[in-house]
């Protein structure tokens, strides 16, 4: 038996939670991925144009490429908007980037010494949070974060202040606590592995 190629403009993608064979009517069709709406997308970002996203419901390994491009255009789209402000101002904004390192953003504006006023001096001398209310009831936070860095940094600053701390590594970990010890707070991950942040949250 004969099977004819899938045309080169576009793609299917199973999703994780339809069954991947059989002739039933409830396992739908798989959505279809034409590639000119990637490669619209990728050409109106390059020419700075944020508008154009990849539609977040598609599934499985396209889903994956959608989110994360839609992410790298609300990103980008902000730093667009702060470059600009800085150019309003005078300055400049300048990033460079690296594979595997990361980004650096440097920007250069002209300011003048301001004068102390008295909305200054008030503001300075504005009381600082340094501990919770004595008496009054716990206030439980759970910190959900696979890099344990992160969550040692949200404890070294919570947990003197006199927050109950507890750290979770994952999404499926955070569903767990969240029933057993019922947190006033989460501080939730949204992108981790297995159970992400927004799965998580949408149990809890």
């Amino acid at each position: 038996m004969k099977t004819k190629p899938a045309p080169a403009s576009s793609l299917t993608t199973p999703s994780a939670d339809r069954p991947q064979s059989g002739s039933g009517h409830g396992g739908g069709a798989a959505p279809v991925v034409t590639m000119p709406q990637i490669l619209v997308a990728m050409l109106a970002f390059r020419d700075g144009d944020f508008s154009q996203r990849l539609p977040p419901e598609w599934t499985g390994g396209a889903g994956k490429i959608a989110d994360t491009f839609n992410d790298l255009l609300t990103i980008s789209e902000r730093r667009a908007r702060e470059a600009a402000r800085v150019c309003r101002l005078g300055g400049k904004f300048a990033v460079t980037s690296q594979v595997g390192v990361g980004s650096t953003f440097r920007f250069d504006v002209r300011v003048s010494r301001a004068q102390a006023t008295a909305a200054a001096a008030e503001r300075t001398a504005a009381p600082v949070l340094v501990r919770l209310r004595p008496g009054q009831p716990p206030c439980r936070v759970l910190i959900v974060d696979d890099r344990p860095k992160n969550c040692a940094l949200l404890v070294q600053l919570l947990a003197p202040v006199g927050f109950e701390i507890r750290t979770a590594a994952g999404g499926a970990e955070a569903v767990a606590q969240c029933q057993a010890w019922a947190p006033h707070l989460v501080l939730m991950d949204l992108r981790m592995p297995g159970r992400d942040g927004h799965e998580a949250t949408r149990r809890i």
